[in-house]
């Protein structure tokens, strides 16, 4: 209601012009006048007509002040009509009942009218508020999911699943092609990978240069969001190949990386009066966008964190745990995740041949049993000397073994952004 009342007095600052107060103020001038010469001849039939005719100002008012003009347009024209009515020398024939009514008829008539419009213009601009914000970045089911259901944009504390999508040495690819070239392979890019994320009810945050932040949890939240958030990046990656596979980008291939965390943050608008976006902020933000980075360090495509595996299938994804780590300026460590069902059936069935002997190895270096821990590395790395993790835990343990080691955890620190 307080907003609606500062609408009121919004509206009336926007519409404060003397034309207007000059066009009212002339028409019930005519009125008035019109008004006490019918009474002065007895005109019944005139009477009635003028007396009728005080609607005329205040709709005027209604339509173009609002609220808290028509009301005032609506007591000045009911005293108009009192003072017309009992200062006729006639007016004990000509005062009726149905004229006595009609004095606070104009006024409710001025105080309702005005009302309902101010409303239903405040509700409409709620609308068209809600479809500026979020129009761009998410399906029109969500948008009408969103004006029906009155969502908050004031800014709340909510429970979202991130995702960072980031294209793999994009740096050389802006040095190798003319700007022309590199914004028409963007947008064709980012309109393959934005219809999928649109389609699935996601919320596109914002692009960052050749990344994406994508977040599903906001405006509102669903059961299923962290599940949903890594089918949407797995088909994201599945549509990237069938893409390059077919030479859309003609002479380019484009390779992405994706990291999914879930967590509390901060949604609401943010902004100024001129230029507004709905979007999150948090620390968990930060830590989404770390783990897509992580990518690189691990030679993956797809990591999540272990608040995003807590809320999917097993079964439904193909994924292996591969590292415990807590990123640059974070005190508390995640688990890690790398999810590779995008792959080929035959590429999945190499990345698995050894997936027993790396559980095991990785099982045995977070107890910090390093011997054992190379030992399994070492048979995994033999099945698969593909997989560049076994190598990564080898170097590690390498510098491990002999080395006295103080309050181990098994958790890798990294120690820059």
């Amino acid at each position: 209601m307080n907003k609606l009342v500062e609408f009121h007095l919004f509206e009336l600052k926007q519409n404060l012009t003397l034309s207007k107060f000059f066009t009212i103020a002339v028409l019930i001038a005519l009125i008035f006048i019109m008004h006490v010469l019918s009474l002065a001849e007895n005109n019944e039939l005139w009477t009635a007509i003028s007396m009728r005719l005080y609607y005329i100002p205040i709709l005027y008012a209604v339509i173009f002040l609002g609220f808290i003009t028509s009301t005032g347009v609506g007591i000045i024209a009911a005293i108009a009509h009192l003072f017309t009515m009992f200062s006729s020398n006639h007016h004990v024939h000509t005062v009726m009942l149905e004229h006595l009514v009609e004095t606070p008829f104009l006024i409710v008539l001025g105080l309702t009218a005005g009302f309902l419009r101010d409303f239903l213009l405040f509700e409409k601009n709620k609308k068209n508020e809600i479809v500026d914000l979020f129009g761009k970045y998410v399906s029109p089911q969500v948008v009408n999911d969103i004006i029906n259901k009155k969502i908050k944009t004031e800014g709340e504390e909510k429970e979202v699943t991130i995702l960072f999508c980031d294209i793999k040495n994009f740096t050389k690819l802006a040095e190798r092609l003319n700007p022309t070239d590199l914004i028409l392979l963007l947008n064709k890019f980012f309109i393959e990978m934005v219809e999928i994320i649109l389609r699935n009810d996601g919320f596109l945050d914002k692009f960052i240069g050749d990344a994406m932040m994508v977040v599903f949890g906001i405006p509102e939240a669903k059961s299923k969001d962290r599940e949903l958030t890594v089918k949407v990046a797995v088909e994201m990656l599945k549509r990237l190949k069938q893409l390059n596979d077919e030479n859309y980008f003609g002479n380019e291939i484009l390779e992405i990386t994706i990291g999914i965390h879930s967590g509390k943050v901060v949604a609401g608008n943010v902004g100024s009066a001129e230029r507004k976006e709905y979007t999150i902020i948090g620390d968990n933000v930060n830590l989404a966008s770390r783990i897509q980075s992580l990518n690189k360090y691990y030679d993956s495509c797809l990591l999540i964190t272990d608040s995003v595996y807590q809320g999917i299938k097993e079964q439904e994804f193909k994924h292996r745990e591969i590292d415990s780590v807590r990123v640059n300026g974070k005190v508390l460590a995640c688990v890690i995740f790398e999810v590779y069902s995008h792959l080929t059936e035959a590429e999945i069935k190499n990345k698995e041949e050894n997936l027993t002997f790396f559980m095991n190895g990785l099982i045995d270096y977070k107890r910090g049993n390093f011997e054992q821990a190379k030992v399994f590395f070492d048979k995994a790395y033999i099945q698969n000397p593909k997989d560049f993790l076994c190598k990564l835990y080898l170097e590690r343990i390498e510098n491990l073994i002999g080395r006295e080691v103080k309050n181990w955890d098994g958790i890798y620190n990294f120690k820059s952004k």
